[in-house]
């Protein structure tokens, strides 16, 4: 039986010659779709949902449960029409709503701040979406919450809605991100 060795190279230089190139038969890359600016009605709409939802928060950040229930029903309300007005938001700007008004029917303020953060995480999202609904709000995280973390506000003046009183100013600033 005869034995044939053959280096590497022979074999590469075989293959290549033997095989003709591919084609690339890959769709061509298509540039990213470049997302229009928001509408006058939902930069309207996204800014009066955030001051419905202001309201609350400066309420549960002043432990006043009751104020922050009479709040939320009109935080729901807004989030429920900025959701119409901007529909790529639309599914986190309901689920907003939905927490807003679990915030209405807490029992307690450990219920209502529990429920304030769904309200947060999805109202954070939607705000996330478009530069153009940050501007003047600060994003803060308080790392003692027990529940999500981050919450929005205007200005510097910090005003934790998580622990009111009892750690009003616990926290930092952070990206406007989910």
């Amino acid at each position: 039986m005869r034995t044939f060795a053959v280096s590497l190279l022979t074999l590469a230089a075989l293959g290549s010659a033997a095989t003709p190139a591919l084609a690339d038969v890959r769709p061509p890359t298509l540039p990213a779709p470049v997302a229009s600016a928001p509408s006058a009605a939902a930069l309207k709409a996204m800014a009066a949902a955030l001051n419905s939802y202001n309201a609350v928060r400066k309420a549960l950040a002043a432990d006043d449960l009751a104020a922050a229930k009479r709040a939320a029903p009109d935080a729901a309300a807004k989030a429920t029409g900025a959701a119409s007005a901007y529909a790529p938001a639309r599914v986190q700007l309901a689920d907003a709503a939905n927490a807003a008004l679990a915030v209405s029917k807490a029992a307690d303020i450990k219920a209502a701040r529990f429920a304030f953060g769904d309200l947060s995480k999805n109202f954070i999202a939607a705000m996330a979406m478009d530069k153009a609904f940050q501007t003047g709000l600060v994003c803060y995280r308080c790392p003692m919450a027990k529940t999500y973390q981050k919450w929005l506000q205007p200005g510097d003046d910090m005003g934790n809605p998580y622990w009111g009183a009892e750690m009003l100013k616990c926290g930092g600033k952070v990206p406007v991100v989910p």
